[in-house]
């Protein structure tokens, strides 16, 4: 049932001292030696008679499991509002400090860490007490700056180029927030960049801002893009056109004729969905990676051969938080705790019951890449390898179809109710 909306946003800073380790790339010098540009938390809380929901999305590459519930919790006690209807999100940044124990990708400092997580859940309280009667509308655009990094070349491979972009105003016609969902890997700054940086969704997320001025605030949630990179990379240049062209097709999303709404129907919902790992390699191919050049390989090994040294009972799967929420009839968020393909993302958007599915990754938690069974067959980096990152299994390669099927059921759940 539609009630009338009422929002209010909060934008706190969260850029680390230099000296940090920056997360994201295995063959980086760090730490890191100076800021570029700041991070920030953002957060966008919509409120019914029926309902709260709070989006929060923060300028890093992920955040483990605890640190949401920290953030949940704290927020949850700050503005009252029920931890599952919390969404935290990154934007993947791989130029912002290490913010979850990842091998060989940055030691994370504990003060950071802390704070960053104080200032989450301040972000939410603030955004509460900032609450004013609003209204929404929501629309999509193209926007082509990402490509299928894994086949650069073959023009079918699957790209979702879609922007959803989710804009609400105050009473006054005031701009509040902006709300944009893209799926692009925040990888323009390669390895080789030690300043500290939001990347391309810092630039875009500033542009919108200050084309609306009066204190909005916008969003970066990023989309599935396991598989997806920027077309242009490794100079600031390459950044402020990336995230400025972002902006762009933004703008023509949120500006198309239509008119916002005061009538939201906020509902969240839910699942714990156990993924299916498999087995450790063999005994050969781990002691293989032993004497590997690459770090993370070697490190990765010394774990597995000891897991096989104790006899240690490994899991057969992990647990990931599925969770989804209707802002309106029309339109739906569906978060995953992980680095999800894009032909994943393009299969439920299209059998999505809503209009408009915004699918956001790096959320709630971050889990590992999540392929399709087809990327399985292939191989490379993100099927064969980045898991030691992580953890000592592999996914199961059905991970993507439950994660497809899943997400689709509680999106489906959502407009029937």
């Amino acid at each position: 049932m539609a009630a009338q909306l009422r929002a209010g946003t909060a934008k706190l800073e969260i850029t680390p001292p230099a000296g940090l380790d920056l997360s994201g790339y295995a063959l980086r010098n760090n730490p890191s030696t100076g800021v570029h540009d700041p991070l920030f938390v953002r957060a966008l809380l919509l409120s019914t008679a029926e309902s709260e929901v709070a989006l929060v999305s923060l300028d890093l590459i992920g955040l483990a499991e605890g640190s949401v519930s920290r953030i949940r919790e704290r927020a949850s006690e700050l503005a009252g509002i029920p931890e599952e209807n919390i969404l935290i999100a990154c934007t993947h940044t791989h130029s912002g400090p290490a913010s979850l124990p990842l091998r060989e990708l940055g030691e994370v400092w504990p003060p950071y860490l802390e704070a960053v997580e104080r200032k989450a859940a301040e972000a939410v309280w603030e955004a509460k007490r900032r609450l004013v009667s609003a209204s929404l509308s929501a629309s999509k655009a193209e926007c082509g700056i990402n490509q299928n990094r894994r086949h650069p070349e073959d023009p079918n491979a699957p790209v979702d180029r879609e922007v959803i972009a989710l804009k609400v105003v105050d009473e006054a016609g005031r701009t509040l927030a902006v709300v944009v969902n893209y799926a692009c890997h925040a990888v323009v700054m390669g390895p080789e960049n030690r300043l500290v940086s939001a990347d391309f969704p810092g630039v875009t997320c500033s542009a919108l801002e200050k084309v609306y001025g009066g204190g909005c605030v916008a969003l970066y949630l990023q989309g599935f893009c396991g598989d997806l990179n920027p077309r242009w990379r490794l100079s600031f240049d390459a950044m402020e056109r990336t995230g400025r062209a972002l902006a762009g097709a933004t703008l023509l999303a949120v500006e198309r004729p239509h008119g916002p709404s005061p009538w939201a129907s906020l509902k969240v919902a839910r699942k714990r969905v156990e993924l299916p790992l498999d087995p450790l390699p063999p005994k050969g191919e781990i002691e293989g990676a032993l004497r590997s050049e690459i770090g993370w390989f070697r490190s990765w090994a010394k774990d597995a051969l000891k897991a096989l040294e104790e006899r240690r009972a490994l899991p057969k799967s992990v647990g990931a938080e599925l969770w989804a929420v209707r802002i309106t009839k029309g339109l739906a968020i569906l978060a995953i705790p992980g680095e999800v393909f894009s032909q994943i993302g393009l299969d439920i958007k299209r059998e999505s019951p809503f209009g408009l599915t915004m699918t956001v990754g790096y959320a709630n938690g971050l889990l590992g890449y999540i392929p399709t069974p087809e990327a399985f067959e292939e191989g490379g980096y993100e099927t064969a390898h980045a898991y030691r990152l992580w953890r000592l299994q592999p996914f199961g390669r059905e991970v993507g179809e439950i994660t497809r099927r899943e997400g689709l059921s509680l999106l489906k759940a959502l407009h029937e109710e």
